[in-house]
């Protein structure tokens, strides 16, 4: 049984359904171990700047996504706005068993 919760599957749902999942592959393999730019995903998730980085956090400690805070500092943008998101298999998972449907497009 998962234990998501609204914000927490708005992030998860954020990662796996915006325009650079498809650009990514994840809709012909949805275990392809793609990254985004945290960014986007705040974006598409609609949560607000101040409550998105704990999001991210606790779905971090249950294992159900992975970050890269390093960044290329060399981009000219500030440091956060170059870290990145991927979810683990577990992820996905936990945001199938939340009844979002993945749909995995067969070429």
């Amino acid at each position: 049984m998962i234990n998501l919760t609204e914000k927490e599957l708005a992030v998860m749902k954020a990662f796996a359904d915006n325009e650079y999942t498809a650009m990514e592959g994840m809709y012909n393999d949805p275990r392809i171990k793609s990254s985004q730019w945290m960014f986007t995903i705040k974006d598409y998730s609609e949560l607000s700047d101040s409550s998105f980085p704990g999001v991210v956090g606790s779905l971090v400690k249950k294992g159900y996504v992975f970050t890269d805070t390093e960044g290329d500092k060399n981009m000219g943008m500030k440091v956060q706005d170059t870290w990145t998101m991927g979810m683990t298999d577990k992820g996905f998972d936990a945001l199938q068993e939340s009844g979002f449907e993945i749909i995995i497009q067969k070429d």
